[in-house]
């Protein structure tokens, strides 16, 4: 008899950007696009983290350079974003900004940017004039929670 194999179809491969401090959101919209039939791509360390298999960085996590360099942070996100469809960011706010877009997470929208990929925000525009124009320049799609605009 022949046996019948069901392959999974991955809709999108989607890297989750955002902000070291929103790990938890971060490990919260992986299993949702996974639900959703996406393909998301999250660092380990980050995964490590949040199930609590890194014990020396279950106080909040600061990443200075030397973590950056360590884990090499900026070359990761890079290649796991030119490997993607799409990026999704985890924009919450952080402390008085709403919608926050950190300059690693500005970063990673520029390399989705240059390697025309879709770019999703989780929430609207940040509060950063500093940046707002770039953003808007690279024409995001703000999903405002609605998974299924990916």
């Amino acid at each position: 008899t022949q046996k019948s194999l069901v392959f999974k179809k991955w809709l999108m491969k989607i890297t989750i950007c955002g902000s070291s401090k929103f790990r938890n959101e971060k490990m919260d919209m992986y299993n949702q696009l996974l639900v959703l039939w996406h393909d998301p791509i999250i660092d380990e360390n980050t995964k490590n983290i949040v199930n609590g298999a890194m014990e020396e960085y279950l106080v909040p996590w600061v990443e200075d350079a030397d973590i950056k360099k360590k884990y090499d942070f900026i070359r990761l996100y890079y290649n796991f974003i030119v490997e993607s469809d799409a990026i999704i960011v985890c924009n919450y706010d952080k402390g008085d900004v709403k919608h926050y877009i950190g300059s690693n997470t500005f970063l990673e929208m520029g390399y989705a940017h240059v390697h025309h990929k879709k770019i999703f925000l989780l929430h609207g525009m940040p509060q950063q004039s500093y940046i707002l124009d770039e953003l808007k320049a690279m024409d995001p799609i703000i999903i405002n929670w609605d998974l299924s605009l990916i």
